[in-house]
């Protein structure tokens, strides 16, 4: 025979449910004629910690900015619309110059550094291609620095949130 230590929670179940006694611990024998009882054993979790919600990386960039671009003799002010995926960033700029219709382009790349820098491809809607690199200021995450590169020149290109200004310097690296 062998003795064994239990605690459990003895229940009488009924037709109409069933109720408890309260926790008690009990010594029993375990014997060659088996006796039958019903137990309700309750079983607590640790609890855990609350989840709060994670703001999700990369929405700095995402949204509207006034962007600007300068070099080869050229600048140009203009508006850009940001959406960021995950790792990836994507959208469009456009650029006001009265001398020229249809300088709107679109972008896509990666962000890399932690989200601090986005890098990738452009198209003008009319033609042209080239490489970005951007990087929001670490002081003023409502502005970026920058460049577009279109394998012929290397342009400055910026961009800041409404209410702030233009960084300066505005070309990155």
């Amino acid at each position: 025979m062998s003795k064994w230590r239990f605690t459990f929670v003895l229940c009488a179940v009924l037709w109409s449910g069933c109720s408890s006694i309260p926790s008690q611990t009990q010594n029993l024998t375990l014997t060659s004629t088996p006796t039958v009882f019903a137990a309700i054993a309750t079983f607590t979790s640790t609890p855990q910690p609350s989840q709060t919600a994670t703001p999700k990386p990369g929405l700095a960039w995402e949204g509207e900015w006034f962007v600007y671009v300068n070099g080869n003799q050229n600048e140009w002010d203009g508006t850009a619309e940001v959406q960021v995926n995950d790792d990836y960033i994507s959208g469009t700029f456009n650029l006001y110059d009265p001398n020229v219709q249809g300088l709107n382009y679109t972008f896509i790349g990666t962000l890399e550094e932690g989200y601090q820098q986005a890098l990738g491809t452009w198209q003008l809607i009319n033609g042209g291609s080239g490489t970005f690199a951007w990087q929001l200021n670490p002081k003023k995450p409502y502005q970026f620095a920058g460049n577009l590169d279109s394998g012929k020149f290397t342009f400055a290109f910026c961009g800041w949130r409404a209410g702030s200004s233009r960084p300066d310097p505005c070309k990155w690296p």
